[in-house]
């Protein structure tokens, strides 16, 4: 598995990348999350699925690209406000319902890993 930190540094992005990540490492890179300086983790699989989870701490945003370039967004277990969270280097309010717990995000990637991602909840983009 391919996988990718960003790290932010004011406007630049001086993130990494590293091929053969197992199980432990990918956690540990989602567990760095925080909004400011890693804001998005990447993970890549030989079938050219792209999982991104995006955020941090506590919230993250997970979205899911086919090898066709079609995205989907996990279906979030969060009501009410908006909440702002930084993705990708980017400030945005997301909706809720488009957030999850970091937990969450971590099982999302655990069955990505085992190839089983589908069968958790996902909206189209």
């Amino acid at each position: 598995m391919d996988a990718s930190l960003d790290h932010r540094v004011g406007a630049l992005d001086h993130g990494k990348e590293w091929s053969d990540v197992d199980l432990a490492a990918a956690i540990a890179l989602v567990e760095k999350l925080d909004s400011n300086a890693h804001t998005l983790a990447c993970f890549r699989r030989k079938d050219d699925r792209t999982l991104m989870i995006g955020g941090g701490p506590q919230r993250t945003v997970v979205g899911l690209i086919d090898p066709d370039g079609n995205s989907v967004t996990l279906c979030g277990d969060g009501s009410g406000p908006r909440v702002p969270l930084c993705a990708g280097g980017q400030w945005a309010d997301f909706e809720a319902g488009d957030t999850v717990e970091r937990s969450r995000a971590i099982e999302c990637l655990r069955r990505f890993f085992a190839g089983d991602e589908q069968s958790l909840g996902w909206r189209p983009d």
